[in-house]
Order: C-alpha cells, then structure tokens, then sequence
C-alpha cells in the first residue's frame, strides 16, 4: 500500500477520532461545560458528519492533500489532551462588579412573597428576584447548591462565603457569575471550590452602601460536583 493510500486511512482513522470524542463527551455530559445543552443536538449532528466523511475518505478515490493530517491531529491531540473542566472560583474573582449582571437581564418587574413558590430557586433565581425586591423575599426559606468563593474584592466578613454559580446563555465564552453571600460560622470549613448544599433564611446586609441578600444559613453541607453544573435561565 503506497503513501498515497495510507493518507486516506490516516484521515479517515483521525475523523473517526474527532467524531467519537463529539459523541462521547456530548453522551457523558462534558460538552455542557463548553455549550448551551440546546446545542448538543448539533454536537450528535456534527459527529455523524465527521463519521460519514470519515467513510467516504476511506472508502473513495479522492484526492486528499497530505498537510490534512496535520490540521486533524489539531482537534485530536486538544480533545484527547485536555480534559473538561468548569469554571470556578478563580473566574469569579476575576468577574468583579461583573458579578450578577447576567441577572439583570431577565424582564422581571415584580416579586409578590404571598404567591411565589421559591422551594425550586436555584442561586440564579434568587439573585434575579431579590435584584427586583430584596425587601419583599426577607426571611423565606432557601436551599442552594453552588461552590465556595472567596476573594478580598468581596468584602466578606470572617464568618461569610460567596456562594455561586455560572450561567450559560450560549457557550462558556458568554457564562455570566452568579453568587449569593452566606453566614455561617463553620464557613472557613470550606475551601474555594468546594460545592455545597446551603439551607437557611434571606435577610439583608449593607454591602458599600446597597442593601444586598444575605443567607442565614443553618446547614451547610459538602456535596459532589454536578454533572451540568452550569445553570440555564428559565423561560
């Protein structure tokens, strides 16, 4: 079998590659540390692209320029030497008074604390609600999952961590930080990074002159990393 021959099985052996990793990390969840999950359909679609191509560059005569391969081993050696990992503690310090703007966005005009049911909030929710009106949400009941965030910038007191998360709108270049600050008096238990489960109560606390929301926390426990760990706004 000449060189010419051999060029074909090489790219078609790395497109098979490329189209394997699209399926697998897409199967085990890892893509939605890169992409909004409304877009891994497109990851599949992708992926049984690049297989079909992967077919017919074995299979037919055509002409393949031989530096192919060198462009293919690019995604290859990216996808097979860099293992997925979500933003955390150290992207949110660098946030700043970026920190929660995502949820500024939302059309939100009022929050009536009679009728809303927040058994379901996540952290994204509870900031979007108290932005509108953290006076009307005081002392109801919250339970939040997030990481541990730490950062001088904060002003926290030594009994206070940042919990937070990361929403996506589109991908991770576009992921805005989201971060709710808690009162324990265990907190310096808890590293940066380390998710947990918070349960207590909303209150209030001044923050460089603006009323922010404060947990109160009675429990606070240590739980894994979750699969998805970014969080999607609702429609």
């Amino acid at each position: 079998m000449g060189m010419k021959r051999i060029t074909p099985w090489i790219i078609g052996g790395l497109l098979f590659v490329v189209a394997a990793l699209l399926f697998v990390r897409t199967a085990t969840g890892q893509m939605a540390l890169y992409i909004h999950p409304r877009y891994e359909v497109l990851m599949y679609f992708s992926g049984a692209v690049l297989f079909a191509l992967a077919i017919i560059c074995i299979t037919m005569p055509i002409p393949i320029p031989n530096y192919s391969t060198q462009f293919l081993l690019i995604p290859v050696l990216l996808g097979l030497g860099i293992a997925p990992r979500a933003l955390g503690a150290d992207a949110i310090g660098q946030q700043g008074t970026a920190l929660n703007q995502i949820a500024q966005r939302p059309k939100v005009t009022t929050v009536n604390p009679t009728t809303v049911d927040t058994t379901a909030w996540n952290v994204y929710d509870w900031v979007v609600a108290t932005s509108v009106d953290p006076l009307a949400l005081k002392g109801k009941t919250v339970q939040i999952d997030g990481f541990v965030v730490r950062n001088p910038d904060m002003q926290l007191a030594d009994n206070q961590f940042m919990l937070a998360r990361y929403v996506l709108t589109c991908c991770v270049a576009d992921a805005g930080g989201v971060g709710m600050h808690v009162q324990w008096s265990n907190s310096a238990a808890y590293p940066n990074d380390q998710w947990v489960r918070v349960e207590g109560t909303i209150d209030l606390h001044d923050v460089a002159g603006v009323m922010q929301p404060l947990v109160i926390a009675t429990s606070v426990a240590p739980i894994k990393t979750p699969l998805k760990p970014y969080l999607v706004p609702r429609k």
